[in-house]
């Protein structure tokens, strides 16, 4: 599907999402209700109008876009809105979790504290923000490409777990079968450096990679996993006491 209707396709799916109707559009643009349906209806909206709209939505067209990919199926990445809704309901971030990591409705029931009634009702939310498309008998489809991914860096999510979850996982004992935990200093150079981000890339790969392929063994052979890499230029603070006032570099 070209970009031009991933943008309509957004917009029409933008709209949806934040109860705005066509004559809500008509009243901000200053046009009739149906001047709106006959630009979506001949897909024939200028960049300024699609800004616009953009505005009273109050988001960017990288969201529109995103939004866009879901019309097809094709969803790679939440919007900033989306992943904040999420992060705002646990329940709803927990069932959208197990979700993506292929547990039916069934089995979400049976293993946590959540009644037929509420997981209709957080499945309709999510179908609503387009992560899913909900089937009859609560029957569920996902609407994310293989490679799916939370907003990097600054995301809503990212900075949940950054903030929420960090300290818990750190005060962990690692010492589960499978568990490992390493923690390295040392003095190298930029270019190590370098070759250093890249395997630790090659590594995340490789994680999202098995985290995709064993989507499909049965959840009582699976365990929720959590990985964490990081290289970060750090001096420990009793040395860094110790140096020289004067502007010297060791």
């Amino acid at each position: 599907m070209p970009s031009s209707q991933h943008i309509i396709s957004g917009l029409k799916r933008a709209l949806k999402v934040n109860g705005v109707t066509y004559a809500d559009v008509g009243r901000k643009l200053a046009v009739s209700e149906s001047t709106v349906k006959r630009w979506f209806s001949a897909e024939i909206l200028s960049l300024q109008r699609v800004d616009d709209i953009c505005d009273l939505l109050g988001i960017n067209v990288h969201d529109v876009l995103q939004l866009g990919h879901q019309a097809d199926g094709t969803l790679m990445q939440l919007t900033e809105a989306q992943e904040q809704e999420i992060v705002d309901d646990h329940r709803l971030l927990l069932v959208g979790y197990l979700l993506l990591q292929r547990w039916t409705p069934q089995q979400i029931i049976g293993r946590y504290d959540i009644s037929e009634h509420e997981l209709t009702r957080l499945l309709a939310r999510l179908d609503r923000l387009g992560i899913i498309e909900l089937l009859p008998d609560n029957r569920v489809k996902t609407l994310v490409t293989p490679n799916f991914t939370w907003i990097p860096g600054g995301g809503p999510i990212h900075r949940y777990f950054e903030a929420s979850v960090r300290r818990d996982f750190f005060d962990s004992e690692f010492n589960e079968a499978g568990e490992t935990q390493f923690f390295l200093y040392g003095m190298i150079s930029e270019e190590s450096m370098g070759q250093l981000n890249r395997r630790i890339e090659n590594l995340i790969e490789d994680y999202n990679d098995f985290v995709r392929r064993d989507r499909m063994v049965p959840i009582s052979e699976r365990s929720g996993t959590s990985l964490v890499v990081a290289l970060l230029r750090w001096g420990f603070p009793a040395f860094d006491a110790l140096k020289r006032s004067d502007g010297v570099k060791a």
